[in-house]
């Protein structure tokens, strides 16, 4: 045998090899694609939350379509979610109320425990809830799905439909204020006002931002779980609100009276001196920066 008959064998031979291990794996292939894929734990656990949530979804739209407002909602921290105490509801609600009037229009911006409590009272007003949570989906026409870090990606009807948006971002930044404020603009109308809950330490940004300012008048913000950062009322507005218990009534006693009018005065005394020296501080800040 020449050595140019050898290298054809040789080349047969290669061919035959390789068509022989093609032919093996794709048997191999083929008995693998009949196993059932194994999911990782990770993927699993996903999956069941995904369930579990699309399931709680439905027992809450069955709910109020039956005209039963869910109070079941489970926090999710993921989320940073911090439900309100009832009694922060029932005098957040009671404010809003009182603000807007009987037929007023009200926002309520990433703080769905303020919407069911506004919903399960006796008015007219039409209330509306952006929130991220698509759990509250259940709620019909009312909710809109928002998501902060798109702060304008809202529904047209939404713009300057409000006379009071009430904002509680759901992370205590700059990043996240500063959002939160330009949804706010966008859906209250030219005087609406504003209510914001956030923490102490972001009271600077709320004032330039929404020019909303902590209120004497106005209790702290509690959660049914206790936070680490307190939380505290911000408005646009001066008018007092939030009558405390046992003020909510004719008592007949006229001292008792002339006693909660001498407190109100002076409340509203050291709200005017407090807006005075937030006002020279924005003068001097300006006059700094013009220099």
């Amino acid at each position: 045998m020449n050595s140019v008959e050898e290298d054809q064998r040789r080349r047969r031979e290669e061919e035959e090899e390789e068509e022989d291990e093609s032919i093996s794996l794709s048997v191999s292939i083929s008995e693998d694609s009949e196993e059932v894929p194994q999911l990782s734990a990770a993927t699993l656990g996903a999956l069941l939350e995904f369930y579990g949530e699309e399931e709680e979804r439905q027992d809450r739209l069955r709910d109020v379509q039956e005209g039963e407002i869910p109070d079941t909602f489970t926090e999710n921290w993921n989320l940073s979610q911090f439900w309100y105490s009832d009694t922060t509801s029932k005098r957040l609600a009671s404010e809003c109320l009182r603000v807007v009037g009987d037929k007023g229009t009200i926002a309520c911006l990433s703080c769905p425990t303020l919407y069911r409590t506004l919903r399960a009272q006796e008015h007219q007003c039409q209330v509306s809830l952006l929130e991220y949570d698509t759990r509250f989906a259940c709620f019909g026409s009312d909710f809109y799905f928002y998501d902060y870090r798109s702060p304008l990606a809202l529904d047209n009807t939404l713009r300057g439909a409000f006379d009071l948006v009430v904002a509680d971002p759901p992370h205590l930044s700059t990043d996240c204020l500063t959002k939160t404020s330009l949804t706010v603009r966008y859906l209250g109308k030219p005087e609406a006002k504003i209510i914001l809950l956030t923490g102490e330490l972001m009271e600077d940004l709320a004032d330039r931002l929404l020019g909303a300012r902590r209120r004497s008048w106005a209790p702290d913000i509690d959660h049914s779980n206790n936070l680490a950062n307190p939380f505290v009322f911000y408005a646009n507005y001066s008018s007092e609100g939030f009558i405390s218990d046992g003020d909510s009534g004719d008592s007949g006693d006229s001292d008792g009276d002339d006693n909660r009018e001498v407190k109100r005065k002076e409340k509203e005394e050291e709200e005017e001196e407090r807006d005075r020296d937030n006002c020279n501080k924005d003068e001097e800040r300006r006059d700094s920066v013009e220099t």
